[in-house]
């Protein structure tokens, strides 16, 4: 099943009163209410304080001189007060994903999102995919067709488990898991397009965090015309409670530098901070995520491959054999309002004003 577009989970009322506007405008209004509902749970949930009325006056003047407008405010407001001071260079996630991504990653930038492609555009092992339903049929990673009979054999030779993920699977939506036992073929086929990989284990420092879901490094990689690809930011999509796999309910923790240095605290999806994960008690200060510049530097090779792309966001998981696994990348909405506000900025060499004035185009549709 596609992802629900954001905008169509907006209350009738809000949807109603945006009919009246320009897309432009019903896009403002949009990114406004979405801003005001995070800074009222961050301003309850945590001692961030609202930026006060001169530093808005501030914030929207930047916006107005880089930006183009002071609709693109919001966001750089909601930054403001997660850090407790505004930063001259921050990009607003609005300007980001509505103005510059489809730029960034041209006509290209909807293909990460068929999920049976990836292999192919990659051609790296690292994939754990082990097979793909397509158009009705299955294939193998080399493109032979499967028969059905085999497929039990083929996807659970030496592993118990296996992950399903439909075509636009996105924030663990389209998501499941099939054992042996539980592998009906038929309900899997009804979902439509989708690839099978394998169920990866964590390595032992992940499974101390959190032994539940697979802890995920979400790793963004930038590429400037003319050079080599290089490290934007990164952080950790860490799973709590019963959760079998990360979504949009999870926690997540920056990475502060390139060493994997990590973020005193991790942040829940209501912006609460949180210094040690709710079930396991590990606390984060003082820790680095291992490995992490080898994963970052397989990224980096594979992002290599794809000179199309000025930005990817790249899914990793280090095994328990060591190994950097890419469960997949993004080159629509790869997340960046985290990394910006935590860590940023992280998008000056981009020249980001270059955009200014150019249409919105909505990556979300």
């Amino acid at each position: 099943m596609a992802a629900t577009a954001p905008w169509k989970t907006l209350p009738k009322r809000v949807i109603d009163r945006a009919h009246r506007f320009t897309k432009a405008e019903a896009r403002a209004r949009w990114v406004r209410w979405d801003v005001d509902r995070h800074m009222a749970k961050l301003v309850a949930n945590t001692d961030a304080k609202a930026p006060s009325a001169a530093e808005l006056r501030r914030i929207r003047d930047y916006a107005r001189e880089r930006f183009g407008s002071a609709a693109h405010a919001p966001w750089l407001e909601f930054y403001a007060a997660y850090r407790g001071r505004f930063v001259e260079g921050w990009v607003p996630e609005d300007f980001i994903q509505g103005v510059a991504m489809p730029y960034l990653n041209g006509s290209y930038h909807k293909l990460c999102q068929a999920r049976t492609l990836q292999w192919r555009l990659l051609g790296s092992d690292s994939l754990p995919d082990l097979a793909h339903f397509v158009g009705g049929e299955w294939f193998d990673l080399d493109g032979a067709r499967l028969e059905r009979g085999r497929l039990r054999d083929l996807l659970f030779a030496g592993r118990e488990r296996v992950c399903v993920k439909t075509e636009q699977s996105i924030w663990g939506r389209g998501v499941s898991f099939a054992t042996p036992e539980r592998f009906d073929l038929a309900a899997i086929e009804a979902q439509g397009n989708l690839v099978v990989q394998s169920a990866l284990v964590q390595g032992d420092w992940f499974a101390r965090v959190f032994p539940g879901a697979v802890t995920t490094v979400r790793i963004a990689t930038g590429k400037l015309p003319g050079k080599r690809p290089h490290l934007v930011g990164a952080f950790l999509r860490i799973g709590h409670g019963a959760a079998q796999n990360v979504d949009g309910n999870s926690l997540d923790l920056p990475i502060l530098d390139a060493g994997g240095r990590l973020n005193p605290f991790a942040v829940a999806q209501d912006w609460t901070r949180l210094p040690a994960h709710p079930d396991t008690g590990f606390r984060f200060e003082g820790e680095a995520a291992p490995d992490f510049e080898r994963a970052v530097g397989h990224c980096l090779g594979l992002h290599d491959r794809l000179p199309q792309f000025g930005f990817v966001g790249w899914d990793v998981v280090i095994d328990d054999q060591d190994r950097v696994q890419v469960m997949e990348f993004n080159t629509a909405h790869p997340e960046t309002r985290l990394l910006e506000m935590a860590v940023g900025p992280c998008f000056e060499p981009y020249r980001m004003e270059q955009y200014q004035g150019r249409a919105i185009k909505d990556v979300w549709a």
